[in-house]
């Protein structure tokens, strides 16, 4: 009844968007049903047991099996949201698994890395993710042009970044997007 209410229509999203395969995609939502049933009697057994250990361990056991189901609709990981950061190997997730199955990094606040894929375990060896706060939107830096008095912003973010330095804080970690127009559009490409 779980499966057939909460899962049912996820997983033939998942696996109709990865395969083409009928007899596939019915073995698949098959073994997946029977998987489940399985893991509620071992959990419904000992409620104690570490929920993210236990998912792990399961993912661990379909790596050969998901090496080459790749997708970027949804999150196979937990099939309810799109995927959000891609890992080395192709592998999508959503950034909710992010934060649950990957390592929180001792250097960053909200930056969570893998080691390995969750999915089909190759080696992960992109640089860590870093996760915004649910209420943080995309933050913009947008320079206006104005000829001479394009200089005016240039020398204001020279001076910011400046003071940001004694704090190991880089300039462009406070923005996800930087444009510009006439002179501002000059200002903000790197040197």
């Amino acid at each position: 009844m779980v499966f057939g209410t909460c899962y049912l229509q996820l997983c033939k999203k998942a696996i109709y968007e990865a395969v083409v395969q009928p007899t596939v995609r019915e073995s698949f939502l098959t073994a997946v049903r029977s998987r489940l049933r399985e893991d509620f009697e071992l959990l419904a057994l000992d409620y104690t047991q570490d929920r993210k250990a236990f998912h792990m361990d399961r993912l661990e056991e379909v790596h050969i099996y998901m090496r080459d189901i790749k997708t970027h609709k949804t999150c196979l990981t937990c099939l309810l949201r799109p995927p959000e950061k891609v890992l080395a190997c192709g592998h999508a997730l959503c950034d909710v698994c992010i934060q649950y199955l990957g390592t929180t990094s001792p250097e960053a606040r909200r930056t969570f890395s893998f080691a390995s894929c969750a999915l089909c375990g190759e080696d992960n060896d992109r640089t860590p993710f870093s996760i915004l706060p649910a209420t943080a939107g995309v933050r913009i830096l947008s320079l206006d042009g104005g000829g001479v008095r394009g200089i005016i912003p240039l020398v204001l973010l020279e001076q910011l970044e400046q003071h940001l330095v004694g704090f190991g804080l880089p300039l462009h970690d406070f923005f996800d997007f930087v444009c510009g127009t006439s002179a501002g559009r000059i200002t903000c490409v790197p040197a």
